[in-house]
């Protein structure tokens, strides 16, 4: 219950630009806002996924399912990304050189995650990754020059703070 109190306190803190519209807006941002639904979404979808990662690595090796799920991943995207964007295809010569040190890390990172899932628990590994909120958020400040850096930092904090208490207790 602590975890998820905290999880709440850091999306109001995150979204407390919003209060001064009055204390319950950061909520209704969350519930208004199509990018907090989605995100919502996002969590959900990875909560399964991420059991489904555990599943199939028992059953195989974390090297043969990195590959296959990531295979599975682009076969189900690339008809996708061909239709919302048909001359996609022709702008990859271009930015090779950007596309394949990307994608190595990539799949490194996908090859760490599958190993650490397979070494421990899936809750412990998910949420490890997620302290990447707060680098998300000295990323838009260093790169984007995001505004509301301090509260943006607190919030993302005291979320990952109820996701570590989550997945520990």
């Amino acid at each position: 219950m602590s975890g998820i109190l905290l999880l709440v306190i850091g999306s109001y803190v995150l979204n407390f630009s919003v209060a001064q519209r009055g204390y319950l807006a950061p909520f209704h941002a969350l519930l208004k806002e199509p990018g907090p639904r989605l995100m919502l979404l996002v969590a959900f979808l990875w909560s399964i996924s991420a059991n489904c990662d555990k599943i199939g690595i028992r059953n195989s090796s974390p090297l043969f399912w990195s590959i296959a799920a990531t295979t599975f991943m682009a076969l189900v995207l690339i008809p996708i990304m061909l239709y919302k964007s048909p001359r996609a295809l022709e702008q990859i010569p271009n930015i090779l050189t950007t596309l394949v040190p990307i994608g190595f890390l990539c799949a490194l990172t996908v090859i760490f995650q599958m190993l650490a899932v397979n070494l421990t628990l899936v809750a412990h590994v998910i949420a490890i990754k997620r302290t990447s909120t707060v680098m998300s958020v000295l990323w838009g400040f260093l790169i984007f020059k995001e505004t509301g850096f301090k509260e943006r930092l607190l919030g993302a904090g005291i979320m990952v703070a109820g996701v570590l208490l989550i997945s520990l207790f």
